[in-house]
């Protein structure tokens, strides 16, 4: 999927969560085999919805998501 947010291009890659066992919880997988440049979104399908990728090692609170700089709030349903 391509988007276009405030007249740029952004790549993106979109995941769907799966039921993690383990985790209890939605997980989006193999978010680290996306490539440099394309951002990993994933979607929630007992929510519907979408957020960006956590980056390795943070959690949502953190906000450090994998994303164009600016746009950390872009999916957030309080911003939008």
């Amino acid at each position: 999927m391509i988007l276009r947010i405030n007249g740029e291009i952004v790549p993106i890659d979109v995941k769907v969560k799966a039921w993690d066992q383990a985790w209890g919880r939605f997980r989006a997988n193999h978010g680290h085999t996306i490539p440099e440049g394309v951002y990993p979104v994933a979607v929630d399908p007992s929510t519907k919805k979408v957020s960006w990728f956590n980056k390795h090692g943070s959690n949502r609170r953190q906000k450090r998501f994998r994303c164009p700089p600016g746009l950390e709030d872009f999916w957030d349903e309080t911003t939008n």
